[in-house]
């Protein structure tokens, strides 16, 4: 008799969707050791789920981990202005969920939303840093560069190159990443994520 795996899958993604929800949580909340190990290890859970390629195990790993960073630089932004604040927790948002959909829906036009996505995410990046945002409470004026901020991009741009590798040749990587790999690219995820978490408020 066959028995459908079908109920096991949508547990497992609700068990993925909970995991990022009490991850993104804890980052918010800086409660430091605690929300380091929370969310660097589920930066890892969502990008090594069974059934990705390679590449996309990549872009899920790393965009999960730019979006707890995002959560947890948010308060400070906050503290600068409530705009700004509000747009890390809404990139935070989307990259959580793009990261989450990429099981079923792994189509060029998704690869698209997450390479170009991450993209502009770097280049408002790189014009904060250099001639200063437009808007905000100091127009013009360039912010400095953090830890935090640099491995959130480095996160971001690792995603536009996965993204880019899956649409540029899909046939030439394997179905499913091997579980050595998956680990490497979770062990990766978590090291970056959790660096990120411990440098977040550091002066």
């Amino acid at each position: 008799m066959a028995v459908s795996i079908g109920p096991f899958r949508r547990n497992a993604g609700a068990a993925q969707a909970l995991a990022a929800v009490g991850a993104a949580f804890f980052s918010f909340q800086a409660w430091g050791l605690a929300a380091i190990i929370v969310t660097a290890l589920a930066a890892g859970l969502i990008g090594t789920r069974r059934g990705l390629p390679l590449p996309l195990v990549v872009a899920a790993s790393a965009t999960a981990g730019s979006a707890l960073i995002h959560f947890a630089v948010a308060p400070e932004h906050f503290a600068e202005w409530w705009g700004l604040g509000l747009f890390f927790v809404v990139c935070g948002q989307v990259q959580i969920g793009w990261a989450l959909l990429l099981v079923r829906f792994r189509g060029r036009g998704m690869l698209a939303i997450g390479a170009a996505g991450s993209l502009l995410l770097v280049l408002l990046w790189a014009l904060s840093r250099t001639a200063g945002l437009p808007f905000g409470p100091d127009p013009g004026m360039p912010e400095p560069a953090s830890l935090p901020d640099a491995l959130s991009v480095l996160l971001e741009l690792a995603t536009v190159a996965a993204c880019t590798w899956a649409r540029i040749a899909p046939a030439r990587h394997p179905a499913e990443a091997g579980g050595r790999v998956r680990m490497l690219v979770a062990a990766g995820a978590i090291a970056v994520t959790a660096w990120a978490l411990a440098s977040v408020g550091a002066a």
